[in-house]
């Protein structure tokens, strides 16, 4: 036979189960917003992890001449159509490497050498306006867009 419960011992089960059952709630409550938080912290290391290891192979592969230079100066130099009187701002190493002088010269543009512009990118200024195709702003440009992209 079953044991009997007195109604008075009900009531204390009941609340005990009731705050066991608040607890167990909290408990998971914190537990996934310590994995929530952990989510987005991971997410932000491999986008980090991303841009570095990204970083490293495009200036690797600039330094080791698999870049086409040519091709960045021209689509820069397109998108600067508008400008006049304009000076393309590039690593003396690159311009050297590349036929930035013949791009800029068929636009009419100047070409000056600025070793603050890393390899395998260039500025283009022309009055108060400036066209920044540096890598370094295209890869933080990339890293926000990433990071935005992982805010849920």
């Amino acid at each position: 036979m079953g044991r009997v419960v007195k109604a008075s011992e009900r009531g204390s089960a009941v609340f005990s189960i009731d705050a066991r059952t608040e607890e167990v709630a909290r408990n998971l409550l914190a537990v996934r917003a310590e994995a929530e938080g952990l989510r987005h912290r991971l997410r932000a290391d491999v986008v980090n992890l991303a841009i570095e290891i990204a970083r490293a192979v495009i200036i690797g592969s600039v330094e080791a001449g698999v870049v086409d230079l040519d091709q960045i100066y021209r689509r820069a130099l397109q998108s600067a159509q508008s400008l006049t009187a304009a000076t393309i701002y590039v690593h003396p190493e690159d311009r050297v490497s590349s036929r930035v002088e013949q791009l800029a010269r068929a636009c009419g543009f100047g070409v000056a050498d600025d070793r603050g512009v890393g390899r395998g990118g260039c500025r283009i200024q022309s009055g108060g306006v400036e066209i920044d195709a540096t890598l370094e702003t295209a890869l933080l440009t990339l890293e926000r867009a990433m990071k935005e992209g992982t805010d849920d």
